[in-house]
């Protein structure tokens, strides 16, 4: 969420995901959240990932994480909240 930044670890999340989305085939992955200039997201052929890349206003976050399951937030070093 917020700015996908490279110490957010969208690239590990999208590692891990592979395999759990190999263990449970009916799961969804959303990553939600502003690709800065410069920055990729590579969800080539990963079909259970949902990417909604601009940033989220409050409205917006709210109604995604009252629709989820689980949140993620895969840092790499620390948080930013």
């Amino acid at each position: 969420l917020g700015h996908l930044r490279y110490e957010k670890g969208a690239d590990l999340l999208i590692e891990a995901w592979k395999i759990y989305i190999s263990r449970f085939p009916n799961s969804e992955l959303i990553i939600a959240g502003s690709i800065l200039p410069g920055s990729t997201i590579n969800i080539t052929n990963i079909n259970s990932i949902k990417l909604i890349s601009n940033y989220l206003d409050d409205d917006q976050y709210s109604d995604l994480i009252l629709d989820c399951d689980y949140g993620i937030l895969p840092y790499r070093f620390g948080t930013n909240s």
